[in-house]
């Protein structure tokens, strides 16, 4: 039987799965059984995983919270502002494109693709993501002063001040309006003891 996990999020869910295949290929005794572990439908385990470990069979109402983790406005308007701020480094990196060399450009866009990787997870209320933001903003300041300005021709003064203000009041607001908010109570995981 499938074990599922606790959450209908499409992207842990998919994990969690794979993370469940992979576990009974690892204790599965027979090599014949190891490979087609990976790639086996939804349900099916060897019988000597079947035998060891029993699992319940799937029920989706017992086995799933509903994924509806509402965030704070204050940290929604947040994302909405570094989204923005994203599309316009999307922008510069386009322009700066055929300027750069291919090392600087990968750098470029990596880094394009983490801020919005962040920026979603910070709309799932996880603490860690708000470290990470944290750190990713610090660290964008950081580049920005020791190398004198960002990817492209942003190597003026005000370029970098703006940069590093930028970077500078984000962490001010994240901390701010993220931290307190990311509890379960907070997040609508565990239900209120006193009703309306």
């Amino acid at each position: 039987m499938c074990v599922s996990a606790k959450e209908l999020h499409p992207v842990w869910a998919n994990f969690d799965y794979y993370w469940i295949m992979l576990r009974d290929s690892s204790h599965t005794r027979s090599w014949h059984d190891k490979a087609p572990g990976l790639v086996r439908l939804t349900g099916m385990a060897p019988t000597d995983i079947s035998s060891r470990f029993p699992k319940q069979r799937y029920d989706l109402h017992r086995d799933f919270q509903r994924f509806d983790r509402p965030p704070a406005r204050s940290l929604s308007v947040y994302v909405l502002v570094q989204f923005t701020v994203i599309l316009v480094a999307h922008s510069h990196f386009l322009a700066v494109l055929p300027k750069q060399s291919p090392g600087l450009n990968v750098r470029y866009f990596l880094f394009l693709v983490l801020s919005l990787a962040l920026l979603a997870g910070l709309l799932e209320n996880r603490r860690v993501f708000q470290v990470l933001e944290s750190a990713r903003l610090l660290i964008s300041a950081a580049i920005v002063l020791a190398m004198g300005g960002w990817c492209g021709n942003l190597r003026s003064m005000d370029s970098r001040t703006a940069n590093i203000l930028f970077a500078l009041l984000s962490v001010g607001w994240l901390l701010a309006t993220g931290w307190g908010v990311v509890t379960r109570k907070n997040a609508g995981l565990v239900p209120s003891r006193t009703r309306p």
